[in-house]
């Protein structure tokens, strides 16, 4: 007997569907490889747009966090120029934070110091053994040739102070660091694109995370482009030269946030701190109420300011401490972050918290 007719006429389409299905799937499989094949990068997400800060906007670089926003893609590097047009290059590491990769061997036995914040921790426009940290570093193991020095630093340019306590909070505990040296609240006061970054750490962290799952895709990135939704025009946001501008951090958070830092360094980490009153001398960034708020902060808890502000604003010529001083007196050069470094390693020794010595070997003893 025939098998019905009706069962021969579902199986045919039920049999085409699956075949369209499968080979979509392998043709999307191939666009998405070949994408991955060619020196091609996708437009950043339409959400990070959302900020003033550019950084993000380098995707070779930066990718989507839910909680930092973005962050330094692991195992890359930057590349820049020196004065005389010649080229370096800084290495990010496994962890997406500039330096050495960890865990690292050279920590073990050191005096572990941990820089904290922005840009200017970081040491942009600076190659390898100049930024803060690192010359920091130089000074102690010259000071203290019988000592070794270990650093790791969490600066992350365009990072506010909300950032530096989660990259704080998320680092902190592995390293045990003796010492950590705040460099932040530059970007804090910088305007706000519709939100600050309390609002869209409430509102995006799930879209962030979704988002960051799906932008490994190229394929996906690409599409998303074209799609209405990230069509949403240039942002609109409030000038910093306003009388009461909005900023990403307003001054209560920054408080909040700068407390939050101080007490985890010293309560669960254990650790002692130096915090740097940033040398931002652009007027319209109002960093002194900035820096006004953090000697509030530090002075009931014991913790040491370096005031830079005045240190820059006092210098014989304070525009040969900066990388750009035409158009930007917020981050130093290697020679002001140098003296930015002598400054806290007078503090250190001054207030007499030199790494303890090591114990003599069992072959000196002999």
């Amino acid at each position: 007997m025939k098998p019905p007719l009706r069962r021969t006429r579902l199986k045919a389409p039920l049999q085409y569907a699956v075949y369209c299905a499968g080979g979509g799937v392998l043709l999307l499989f191939m666009v998405e490889v070949l994408l991955n094949l060619l020196p091609y990068q996708p437009p950043s997400s339409p959400l990070l747009v959302e900020f003033i800060n550019p950084e993000w906007k380098d995707e070779f670089l930066y990718r989507l966090d839910p909680d930092l926003f973005w962050c330094f893609r692991p195992n890359v590097a930057l590349h820049g120029e020196r004065p005389d047009g010649s080229r370096y290059t800084v290495r990010i590491n496994n962890l997406g934070l500039r330096g050495a990769d960890w865990p690292d061997p050279a920590a073990q036995g050191a005096y572990r110091m941990m820089m904290v914040g922005d840009s200017c921790a970081f040491g942009v426009f600076t190659e390898e053994g100049r930024n803060i940290p690192e010359q920091l570093a130089s000074m102690l193991a010259e000071a203290h040739p019988d000592r070794r020095f270990h650093v790791l630093n969490l600066g992350v340019p365009g990072y506010s102070s909300q950032q530096a306590l989660i990259t704080l909070q998320k680092h902190g505990p592995m390293y045990r660091p003796h010492l950590v040296i705040l460099y932040s609240g530059n970007n804090d006061v910088l305007p706000r694109v519709k939100f600050s970054d309390r609002e869209i750490l409430l509102h995006y962290r799930g879209e962030l995370r979704r988002q960051g799952r799906l932008e490994q895709s190229k394929l996906f990135t690409t599409l998303r482009a074209f799609l209405p939704a990230a069509k949403s025009g240039p942002p609109v946001h409030v000038s910093p030269f306003a009388p009461d501008p909005v900023t990403r951090v307003p001054l209560a958070d920054s408080e909040e946030n700068f407390s939050a830092i101080l007490d985890f360094a010293q309560g669960a980490l254990g650790a002692r701190l130096i915090v740097i009153l940033p040398p931002n001398l652009l007027p319209e960034h109002r960093i002194p109420e900035v820096n006004a708020l953090l000697r509030r902060l530090c002075e009931p808890r014991g913790v040491p300011t370096v005031d830079a502000y005045h240190l820059f604003a006092g210098a014989p010529d304070p525009a040969a401490l900066y990388a750009y001083p035409a158009w930007d007196k917020v981050h130093p050069n290697p020679q002001g972050y140098r003296l930015i470094a002598e400054a806290v390693f007078a503090a250190i020794h001054e207030l007499g918290w030199l790494p303890p010595t090591p114990p003599p070997t069992r072959e000196a003893n002999r």
